[in-house]
C-alpha cells in the first residue's frame, strides 16, 4: 500500500492495543541517568520504561523527575535509573477499552500509560499517542 492509501485506511481505535507505541527503548534499573537523559533527547521521548533481565515491568524514567532529581542533586551526581524512577505504576492491558485508557490518564494527571501483558512490557501508550489519536478520529468524522 501507498502512504496516500494508508491515510484513509479505517482503524478501530477501541482498544489500547491498536493505538499504543510498539516501538519501545528500555533500561535498566542500575543504567547511569546520564546515559538515560541522553536517550530520551536523542528519541525525542519523555518517558523510558525499566524492566529487569526477563522483561518484567520494574518502573518508569520520566524526564520531568530526572530533572527534578537532577536539580536537587547537582548535575555531577552518578546517578542511577533507580534513584529517581517511578515504581507505583498505573499500567493497562493491550486489549484495554481506549476510552478507559485515556480516562485513566486525565483521572490520575499521568502523561504516560504502559501497557502490560502477563507482566511483560508490550507498549507504551502517552499524551502524544491521545493526541495523534484525537487528530486521527476528528478527521474520519468530517470525511
Amino acid at each position: 500500500a501507498t502512504s496516500s492509501e494508508v491515510e484513509h485506511l479505517q482503524i478501530q481505535y477501541d482498544v489500547v492495543g491498536n493505538v499504543m507505541s510498539t516501538d519501545l527503548v528500555t533500561v535498566r534499573e542500575d543504567d547511569l541517568l546520564d546515559l538515560v537523559l541522553k536517550i530520551m533527547e536523542w528519541r525525542r521521548i519523555h518517558h523510558l520504561p525499566v524492566e529487569d533481565e526477563t522483561g518484567n515491568l520494574k518502573g518508569l524514567v520520566t524526564m520531568n523527575h530526572a530533572d527534578r532529581y537532577l536539580q536537587e542533586r547537582g548535575e555531577g551526581s552518578l546517578a542511577v535509573v533507580k534513584d529517581v524512577m517511578v515504581t507505583d505504576l498505573i499500567t493497562i492491558g493491550p486489549g484495554d477499552d481506549i476510552k478507559y485508557a485515556l480516562l485513566l490518564m486525565v483521572d490520575h494527571k499521568i502523561s504516560s500509560l504502559p501497557v502490560v501483558e502477563r507482566g511483560k512490557l508490550v507498549g507504551i501508550l502517552t499524551n502524544n499517542d491521545a493526541r495523534h489519536l484525537w487528530s486521527k478520529m476528528k478527521g474520519s468524522r468530517t470525511e
